[in-house]
């Protein structure tokens, strides 16, 4: 494969920065490390598990790049030429101590995909809310304690994790317009209650919200009636409305699981 100086320059620095040959490879699913190629540019780069200190500045030369995975290599800053791939539609830094997301997140246009989780970050930046296209959200294992109130223009998101960081309450922006939303996971946090809107998100699939302080059900939890998984286990919920009963047997007889499977399991871990 012929590749353009420069990609070929940034493959090799990130080689000696890692020790080892990155290797081409036509599917990066189950490997630690490699690349993929499309029409002679390089399209796919992985580095899973390998100590590389920093992501070299010149990463900005892969243009044509559309999957970045960069996961647990303790990578502590971003270089601002990684917010110049305008291609990228997935990108990856799990498990590293990132401690700030640069608002320049926002000139990453065509992002569909953003997994941020397990890094030391306190917050995430309103530019999050210019990512139109992102249908996949991932910020869990931080130590964020607020939301901004812009993830409500990600109008094309689909899957929203923010589990194990120190929140306390949902924006009802997301409920608000977050209309395409499947999945909501919110378990392991410090949240009080769920916005009241939360009914608007009709084609939510499941909601996690486990290991929280909430101490009921917003009234319009309700007319969430596509859910095939509800978790609020080891919550304040112990008791429900007439209404809510109805509403956990409909959703058992479509066949969704819930837990706990009684609120006795609720009351005894309070005891």
């Amino acid at each position: 494969v012929i590749l353009p100086k420069e990609e070929i320059r940034l493959l090799c620095e990130i080689e000696q920065l890692i020790g080892e040959e990155i290797p081409l490879l036509d599917d990066l699913n189950n490997v630690f490390l490699g690349y993929s190629v499309q029409n002679s540019r390089v399209s796919k780069l992985k580095v899973y598990g390998s100590v590389i200190a920093y992501i070299p500045e010149n990463i900005g030369d892969l243009s044509a790049l559309t999957e970045l995975n960069i996961s647990d290599c303790g990578i502590t800053t971003l270089p601002n030429s990684l917010f110049t791939l305008k291609s990228l539609k997935k990108l990856t830094l799990y498990g590293n101590t990132i401690a700030l997301l640069s608002q320049n997140i926002e000139k990453l246009q065509d992002l569909e995909e953003l997994n941020i989780g397990r890094n030391t970050m306190s917050f995430i930046p309103d530019q999050i809310g210019k990512l139109r296209h992102l249908k996949k959200l991932q910020i869990g294992e931080n130590q964020i304690e607020q939301l901004p109130k812009t993830l409500g223009n990600l109008e094309n998101l689909e899957v929203f994790s923010c589990v194990f960081n120190l929140l306390t309450e949902i924006p009802k922006e997301i409920c608000d317009n977050c209309h395409h939303l499947i999945e909501l996971a919110i378990y392991d946090n410090y949240i009080e209650k769920l916005p009241e809107n939360i009914g608007n998100l009709q084609n939510l699939q499941k909601l996690k919200i486990s290991s929280n302080n909430i101490k009921r059900f917003p009234r319009s939890i309700v007319n969430l009636r596509n859910l095939t998984y509800l978790n609020f286990y080891a919550t304040h919920i112990v008791e429900l409305s007439e209404e809510e009963e109805r509403w956990i047997e409909f959703l058992k007889n479509q066949g969704c699981t819930v837990h706990p499977t009684s609120l006795e399991e609720n009351r005894n871990i309070r005891i």
